[in-house]
């Protein structure tokens, strides 16, 4: 009985395959043609070759690579196939735990647009009021240099705390935090040029050991707290109120000025839109 052909639209049609597909499966030697007219240079098929195709597409679908289809199209052992699953396997768990975490952090990110939304609702920052909460330690990865305060200087800043992030397969949250350790009352006086020293943090989303290169905790207790929102600038009045208030109400300061980007530069065009609170830790 003679061989029976296909040319490559029929094989295309018979397997639901593109032309495209087959002709790049040829020019990387996965699938060659059974066949080629050396006249007209048309590729055909056999009808064994369905079954390798269809193997291919089932194998593709499951998101195998190039290689190791390659790979489990050559081997004729079941324990060496029975390798290129588990391995698939694995891999798979892997993308499966990255997707988790990704969805971990916009879960946490849309928690913080309701909270943004519940700021904005009651408006808390047309008239400075001072709120006194007990909050719990927070674990940071931080980055601690003194440098200009600029929109350029902070972009800086963030980047460095994305790269700790990535080389230590850190998860970190929003907001963003800054933490001064110079008087926040006048770092923006003569601010050209004017090296400030403090940290710019971002919450480590799962315990991790401590490592005092990258990592701290800011420490939990009582801390006054105000709602700002403008440019950095116009804080400023924001923060003296503030300072005015924990002395007044008969508060010590025991503690930076601490600055929580609930909308920063990332999220809005305008400076005017950034929201953001101010947190001082006091003792009474």
């Amino acid at each position: 009985m003679s061989t029976k052909y296909f040319t490559i639209g029929e094989m295309a049609q018979i397997c639901q395959i593109s032309t495209k597909a087959l002709r790049y499966y040829d020019k990387i030697n996965l699938l060659k043609p059974a066949y080629i007219d050396e006249e007209t240079g048309y590729r055909y098929y056999t009808q064994e070759q369905i079954v390798i195709i269809m193997r291919i597409i089932v194998l593709r679908d499951e998101d195998f690579s190039i290689n190791e289809v390659e790979q489990y199209l050559k081997t004729g052992n079941y324990k060496d196939l029975m390798v290129i699953y588990q391995n698939r396997r694995n891999r798979v768990d892997e993308e499966l735990e990255r997707l988790l975490q990704i969805k971990d952090e916009v879960e946490h990110q849309l928690n913080a647009f309701e909270e943004i939304s519940f700021i904005e609702k009651n408006k808390q920052w047309i008239e400075p009021t001072v709120q006194i909460k007990n909050i719990p330690n927070r674990f940071v990865v931080t980055y601690r240099e003194k440098i200009p305060f600029t929109i350029e200087d902070l972009a800086y800043r963030f980047t460095k705390i994305h790269n700790i992030m990535r080389e230590n397969n850190l998860g970190v949250l929003e907001p963003y935090i800054n933490v001064f350790h110079d008087n926040y009352g006048e770092i923006f006086l003569g601010l050209k040029d004017k090296h400030i020293d403090f940290e710019s943090c971002m919450y480590i989303k799962k315990h991790i050991a401590h490592n005092p290169n990258f990592t701290r905790t800011i420490p939990s207790g009582l801390y006054a707290t105000i709602v700002h929102r403008g440019s950095f600038l116009g804080s400023i009045d924001y923060y003296n109120f503030l300072v005015n208030w924990i002395i007044d109400n008969g508060y010590t300061r025991i503690g930076p000025t601490i600055k929580i980007y609930y909308l920063g530069i990332h999220h809005t065009k305008s400076p005017d839109d950034i929201l953001s609170e101010l947190q001082i830790l006091v003792k009474k």
